[in-house]
């Protein structure tokens, strides 16, 4: 995958979670995985956490684990 795809993700990714919009992102990696595209969420988490937005991330999974 390239970079640009990565950071359009995490764009997407980061401006939902700022809007509290769980259940899209939850949708949206729930395509992912059953597209296969694992490398993607992956790649996307792997970028986000080298970016040391990791409070997001976990903000993002406890509130998806928590529904």
């Amino acid at each position: 995958m390239e970079k640009k795809e990565v950071e359009e993700i995490h764009s997407y990714l980061v401006e939902t979670i700022k809007k509290k919009e769980v259940e899209e992102i939850h949708s949206y990696l729930l395509e992912a995985m059953e597209k296969k595209e694992v490398e993607k969420i992956h790649s996307y988490l792997v970028e986000a956490m080298e970016k040391k937005e990791v409070e997001e991330i976990h903000s993002y999974l406890v509130e998806t684990i928590e529904k």
